[in-house]
C-alpha cells in the first residue's frame, strides 16, 4: 500500500535534490511535471509519497543529472537565473552546450551571452514576454546558425517531429555523422542509422511516439559527450588546448 505523501519545508533534500536537477537539465516546466507524473503520479514535487522518492532521483540521474558539489553551491545561487521565462532560455542554452556551440553550460554565462546579443537587460527578459521572445528566438538562431539547428516544422508532420528534443538530436546527429548526410545517399539511410543509434542509447526503452521532451535528454547529452569530445580532440591536436 503506497504511503501517503508527507508535509515538505521549503529546505527538504528532496525538493532541493529535483529543482537542481531540473535546473542541470535544462528542463521547461512541462517537461519537469511530465517526468514526476511517470514516475510518481504526481506533478509537483511536495506530493511525492515517500516510496516513490527515491525513483523520481533515479530517473532525473538516468535523464543526466549530476549532484551539484556543495563547494559550487554558493556560487550557483548567487548567479541563478530566475523568472517564467528561465526554463526555456536554459533549455536552449543546454542545447547549444550539447551541440558544441557553447562551452560553458552555466547560468552565468548564459545571462552573460544573452544579454550582450540582446542588449537588454536580464531583469526584462527573464519576466518581460517581448523581450523574452527576443532571447529565445535570437538563441535559437545561434543555433541554427553554428549548428544547423532546422526549427520549421511541417504542418503534415507527426506529433515528435515538432519535439525540440528530436530536433536537437537530430542536429547533433548530423554533426557527429556528416558522412551520412552526401547528396548521393537516401536520406532514409541517415534516418534509419539515426534511429538506432538513439534505440541504442536508451537501452532498448524506445519508446515509439517520443512525444515526452524528457525521453530526448539522455539521447541528447550522449551525442553531446561525442560532439565535446571530438572538439576536445581536435581542440588538442591543433594546440588549443
Amino acid at each position: 500500500m503506497q504511503t501517503a505523501a508527507r508535509k515538505h519545508t521549503p529546505r527538504d533534500p528532496f525538493i532541493v535534490a529535483t529543482q537542481v536537477a531540473k535546473r542541470q537539465l535544462g528542463m521547461a516546466d512541462d517537461d519537469y511535471r511530465q517526468v514526476l507524473s511517470r514516475i510518481a503520479g504526481v506533478t509537483s514535487s511536495t506530493q511525492v509519497p515517500e516510496g516513490k522518492r527515491q525513483a523520481v532521483l533515479e530517473e532525473f540521474t538516468r535523464l543526466g543529472a549530476t549532484s551539484a558539489p556543495k563547494a559550487q553551491s554558493a556560487n550557483r545561487r548567487a548567479s541563478a537565473m530566475e523568472g517564467p521565462f528561465a526554463p526555456k532560455l536554459r533549455a536552449l542554452w543546454i542545447a547549444g552546450w550539447n551541440l558544441g556551440v557553447f562551452r560553458d553550460r552555466s547560468d552565468a554565462a548564459l545571462m552573460a551571452n544573452v544579454t550582450k546579443m540582446t542588449g537588454i537587460e536580464r531583469s526584462r527578459w527573464l519576466c518581460n514576454p517581448h523581450d523574452a521572445n527576443k532571447a529565445i528566438e535570437g538563441l535559437k538562431a545561434w543555433l541554427t546558425r553554428e549548428a544547423n539547428v532546422d526549427w520549421k516544422i511541417s504542418p503534415r508532420a507527426s506529433p515528435w517531429r515538432s519535439v525540440p528534443g528530436y530536433l536537437i538530436a537530430w542536429a547533433q546527429f548530423r554533426l557527429l555523422e556528416p558522412d551520412l548526410l552526401e547528396p548521393d545517399l537516401e536520406p532514409v539511410i541517415a534516418h534509419a542509422s539515426f534511429w538506432a543509434a538513439v534505440d541504442t542509447v536508451v537501452g532498448g526503452n524506445f519508446r515509439a511516439s517520443f512525444n515526452d521532451g524528457s525521453d530526448w535528454m539522455p539521447v541528447m547529452n550522449h551525442f553531446g559527450k561525442h560532439i565535446r569530445g571530438r572538439q576536445a580532440i581536435a581542440a588538442s591536436v591543433n594546440g588549443d588546448l
